[in-house]
């Protein structure tokens, strides 16, 4: 890419947007915006730049723009007609990652996460345990900030080694030029299937990450993922014979165990110490997929700094805080638990969550479809005392499928309406200790602006009722 040169965003009002219109204004770029949200304004620094243009769907016109290359913030899909119209005139369509993994890669040691459920939490889990450990690192890309940002303020950085990159789906879909010294592939399940053609698709733009692996590059898989096992592949599976000396380490998510650490029931043991690192009840993080994320995290640790004593790792493991909105346990001295668990937006992750709570349960369902087949998660609800409440753009489908299972449901317009709907269900059955669950299993843009949104705001619920239960 040449400097001067003009550059169609499309996408550009989210925080990798913003980020990385900064950078190409930096470096001389003229920056062309277009975004479809027209709820959030651009901030006043991109708006005051000369060389930094708004663009309006009127106006969204390759002939008439001239760009020279477009760009665009990950949540934004390849597949739509302007990409389709710029290869066909053969202009250059470069991703965020793309454009800086080359000068972030000469700076800083990469490690990329990706799998549906669970990359953050691993995300920031490693980079927690590596600065414990005095290995400056930070959590990047799709958690934490977009490489443009560390590249804007760069010189923040100088002691930093290690770079700890989430990467979603949507990010590998262009990777070409990352260098990744490791590779973790926790899970897949079905996901954004109102984006991609088929769960062959989606697995496929996952293993981008595999070949996103330096040569001498360590690659950390689930073991029930490798092609062999992987069913949505079938026969367009990934070619993963190791390249170079790439190195492959299985993770074997039925029996909690990997090359150097496994579960034995509630106790964290190091296979090369042959001692126990700690027991669960010691952590914040729980769950048994929590459980599995940990086990990533330390193989990952392992491979650059070697074995560390047990005493050490359960000080490190003690200390991590579970990030806010993944099966987060909020204040309660009413006896009821309640756990906001809004970043689940997949079924998946909303099972996840279920299998490690004990019935009764309220559980909060609803918000924009990713284009699941919602009968997995009524086939589970059947063999437990749940009782849903379902709001938001989802609640008739999901009703309708519920009720053709007999599974107990209640209607509500929105989260508020059936939070309160919920108290006092409680009440009417005078049932004193409830699991309120806010596990969506869906997106929530229908109703707000992000899961962050929807998750302060059970939080708020909570709160209340817990205020008014007290008085």
């Amino acid at each position: 890419m040449e400097l001067g040169q003009r550059v169609l965003f499309v996408g550009a009002k989210g925080k990798t947007g913003q980020a990385f219109s900064r950078l190409l204004l930096s470096l001389g770029y003229e920056v062309l915006a277009y975004d479809q949200n027209e709820r959030a304004p651009y901030p006043p620094d991109l708006l005051q730049n000369n060389s930094f243009f708004v663009v309006l769907e009127e106006q969204l016109n390759l002939a008439k723009l001239s760009p020279d290359w477009l760009t665009l913030s990950p949540g934004v899909p390849l597949s739509l007609p302007i990409f389709r119209e710029a290869q066909e005139k053969k202009i250059p369509v470069v991703s965020e990652l793309e454009f800086t993994a080359p000068t972030v890669q000469q700076r800083f040691s990469l490690i990329g996460i990706t799998g549906t459920d669970g990359k953050s939490t691993t995300t920031a889990l490693l980079a927690h345990l590596l600065n414990f450990f005095s290995v400056k690192s930070l959590a990047c890309a799709n958690f934490g900030l977009p490489f443009s940002a560390i590249l804007n303020e760069i010189e923040k950085y100088e002691e930093v080694r290690y770079l700890v990159a989430e990467l979603s789906s949507f990010m590998l879909e262009k990777c070409q030029g990352l260098s990744l010294k490791q590779a973790l592939y926790l899970n897949i399940s079905p996901n954004h299937l109102d984006r991609y053609a088929s769960m062959a698709d989606y697995c496929l733009a996952k293993w981008n990450i595999y070949h996103a692996l330096e040569e001498k590059g360590i690659f950390i898989v689930n073991q029930n993922l490798m092609p062999e096992r992987e069913s949505y592949l079938k026969e367009r599976h990934p070619l993963l014979h190791p390249q170079g000396d790439k190195k492959i380490i299985e993770i074997d998510p039925d029996h909690l165990e990997s090359r150097n650490f496994s579960w034995l029931e509630a106790w964290l043991y190091s296979k090369t110490s042959h001692s126990p690192i700690c027991h669960e009840s010691e952590l914040r993080l729980r769950g048994r997929h929590n459980k599995l994320n940990i086990l990533f995290a330390l193989e990952a640790l392992h491979n650059v700094l070697g074995p560390i004593g047990s005493e050490k790792l359960r000080q490190a493991l003690k200390e991590f805080i579970p990030l806010a909105h993944r099966f987060e346990i909020l204040p309660s001295r009413s006896g009821n638990i309640y756990i906001n668990d809004s970043k689940a937006t997949t079924t998946q992750a909303t099972l996840n969550a279920l299998a490690n709570v004990s019935d009764p349960v309220f559980l909060f369902l609803g918000g924009r479809s990713k284009g699941e087949n919602y009968q997995v998660l009524a086939d589970y609800l059947l063999h437990r005392d749940i009782i849903c409440f379902l709001y938001g753009e989802e609640k008739n489908n999901l009703a309708k499928i519920f009720q053709e299972r007999g599974i107990s449901f209640y209607l509500a317009p929105d989260l508020s309406n059936a939070f309160w709907l919920a108290t006092a269900c409680q009440k009417e059955k005078q049932q004193e200790k409830i699991t309120y669950l806010l596990s969506p299993a869906m997106a929530s843009w229908d109703q707000f602006a992000n899961y962050e949104e929807r998750g302060n705001l059970f939080k708020q619920l909570v709160a209340e009722y817990e205020s008014s239960y007290r008085t």
